[in-house]
C-alpha cells in the first residue's frame, strides 16, 4: 500500500483542472499521493490558491462524492468545501481544510478542543434529521436500528466474512450466540425508537483525523462510512478514539464530559436519563454497524484483503457479544 506508487488517473487531470478553473484556480505542480487504502486513495494537488485534494473512492463507498457535495451545500459552515464531485466515477475534489484536530491534541487538557466540535456534530444531526430520505437517495449507508437485525442475520451466516473458526474470527459458539441475540437486537431497536430521538446522519469514522481546523474554523470531512442511523452511534468511534489517543479509560471524567457536551444539545428532544440510556444502546448498535460496513468495504477484495482488515468484521461482532450480558443470550 505504498502511496508513492499510486498514479493519478489520467482522465482525472483534465477534470481537476476544469473544476479548479471554475474557481479561478490553476494547477501549479504534480499531484502527490498522500493516502492509499484498497477502498480510497487521496492525492494532494498544488494550486495557485493553496492545496486541493482529489479522492478516488471505491465502488463500495460510491456514495461519498454525492453525500459530501450535498453536505457541503447544506452545511457550508462546518463541512470541507467540495470543489467537485463525479458520482459515476467516484471522484471527489476538496479544498484544503487545514490541520487535523489530532495534531493539536497531545494532553488530556487538549480534549477541551473536542467540546465545541461535539456540539457542532449534534446540531448538524438535529438539522439533518428531516433530510434522512434525501441522504438515502444519495446511496448512503442504511444503518437504521430497525434493519440491523436482518442485516446481521445474513452477515453471521457468511463463514468467510466472519472468519469462522479462524484465528481472530468467530467461533461456532460465538455464531450460535449471535443467532440467539437477534430478537434482542430488535428489542434494542424498539427501545431506541421509543426514546423519540430522530434518525439522522451517522458517521462511523468520526475521529480526530477527519476533523480539520483552518484559520480558527472547524471543518468535518470523510463521509464514506456514513449514512442514516441512530445519531448517537457516531459517538462509539469518536469517544473511543479520543480516549485511545491519550491512553484514557472510556469512563474517564474527561471523556464523559465530551459525551455530556454532545448530549446536552439533545435535551430539548428528550430528558437526560432517556438520552443516557439511548447513548448506551446506540453504542451497542454502533458495533454492529461497524461490522456491516467493514464487510461492505472488504467484500470486493475477498481473501486478498489483509487478515488484519478482515478481522475487523468478526472483531466488532465479538465486541457486541462482550457488551451483552450472558444471561441475555
Amino acid at each position: 500500500m505504498n502511496p508513492q506508487a499510486q498514479v493519478l488517473p489520467s482522465a482525472a487531470e483534465d477534470w481537476i483542472a476544469a473544476r479548479l478553473a471554475a474557481r479561478g484556480w490553476r494547477v501549479t505542480g504534480d499531484a502527490v499521493c498522500v493516502h492509499h487504502r484498497d477502498w480510497s486513495t487521496v492525492w494532494r494537488i498544488p494550486t495557485s490558491d493553496g492545496a486541493a485534494y482529489f479522492k478516488l473512492c471505491s465502488p463500495a463507498l460510491a456514495h461519498e462524492p454525492a453525500l459530501t457535495a450535498a453536505l457541503s451545500r447544506w452545511l457550508p459552515d462546518c463541512i470541507v468545501d467540495c470543489l467537485g464531485a463525479d458520482t459515476d466515477r467516484g471522484w471527489l475534489l476538496l479544498d484544503d481544510a487545514g490541520v487535523t484536530l489530532r495534531s493539536q491534541i497531545v494532553a488530556p487538557t487538549d480534549l477541551a478542543l473536542w467540546e465545541p466540535i461535539l456540539g457542532t456534530l449534534a446540531n448538524l444531526q438535529i438539522a439533518l434529521a428531516p433530510r434522512a430520505a434525501e441522504i438515502d437517495a444519495l446511496g448512503a449507508l442504511d444503518r437504521r436500528p430497525a434493519r440491523l437485525a436482518a442485516q446481521i442475520a445474513l452477515l453471521i451466516e457468511n463463514d468467510e466474512a466472519v472468519m469462522l473458526d479462524q484465528p481472530e474470527g468467530l467461533t461456532r459458539a460465538d455464531q450460535a450466540r449471535l443467532r440467539t441475540l437477534l430478537p434482542e437486537i430488535r428489542a434494542i431497536s424498539d427501545a431506541l425508537a421509543g426514546a423519540g430521538i430522530p434518525e439522522s446522519l451517522h458517521n462511523e469514522d468520526f475521529h480526530d483525523a477527519n476533523i480539520f481546523v483552518r484559520d480558527g474554523r472547524v471543518r468535518l470531512a470523510d463521509w464514506g462510512e456514513a449514512g442514516v442511523a441512530h445519531p448517537f452511534s457516531t459517538l462509539l468511534v469518536c469517544l473511543r478514539s479520543a480516549a485511545w489517543r491519550l491512553k484514557l479509560a472510556g469512563d474517564d471524567p474527561a471523556i464523559l464530559r465530551l459525551r455530556d457536551e454532545y448530549l446536552e444539545r439533545w435535551t430539548a428532544i428528550a430528558p437526560r436519563p432517556a438520552l443516557l440510556e439511548a447513548f448506551t444502546l446506540a453504542g451497542r448498535m454502533g458495533m454492529l454497524c461497524r461490522a456491516l460496513t467493514w464487510r461492505r468495504v472488504l467484500a470486493p477484495h475477498g481473501l486478498s484483503a489483509s487478515a488484519d482488515d478482515r478481522s475487523s468484521v468478526p472483531g466488532w461482532l465479538q465486541e457486541y457479544l462482550r457488551a451483552t450480558p450472558a444471561a441475555a443470550g
